[in-house]
């Protein structure tokens, strides 16, 4: 029972995030990836049992959780990320040698750690993103900031 549960949560989860991947890609990249971690913040705050399943299968490392659940949506949302670099890479917003792939989990991994220190404040404690002091939009423009200027046309890392 679990298992049929896990995959229609799965299945509804998966088509939720499609929905949106090809408006997020057609957006300015600064634009998307705000709205990307903005929205994503929101619809989890109204899915909070699921969320709960779901970082407790991501967090806790339950091997068979993890497979069935946390690989097929984490898929979905590097895929969402990476088709929103590509399309901004060809929309001239990123540099033409930025690996892509390398950048593309990247990006992914910070999202998670500045959505989920929001949702979570278990990990809060741990990733220390969020703060009374520093309110979360603050976080979301030096989070963008960083990834958009590290990306950018002129930008460079030469004698790294």
């Amino acid at each position: 029972m679990l298992d049929f549960a896990v995959e229609m949560c799965v299945r509804y989860t998966k088509d939720v995030f499609e929905q949106y991947g090809p408006f997020l890609a057609a957006m300015p990249l600064c634009e998307a990836l705000a709205a990307y971690l903005t929205g994503g913040i929101e619809w989890s705050r109204t899915q909070a049992a699921f969320i709960q399943l779901f970082a407790r299968a991501a967090y806790q490392g339950d091997p068979a959780l993890s497979e069935k659940l946390v690989q097929p949506i984490a898929n979905v949302l590097r895929e969402m990320v990476s088709e929103m670099l590509s399309q901004a890479q060809q929309r001239g917003e990123i540099r033409p040698d930025v690996d892509l792939e390398a950048t593309t989990r990247l990006v992914h991994a910070l999202m998670i750690s500045a959505g989920d220190s929001q949702l979570l404040p278990y990990l809060n404690h741990y990733f220390q993103v969020i703060d009374p002091a520093l309110p979360p939009e603050r976080m979301l423009q030096a989070l963008l900031d960083l990834i958009l200027l590290g990306i950018a046309p002129g930008s460079t890392a030469e004698g790294l």
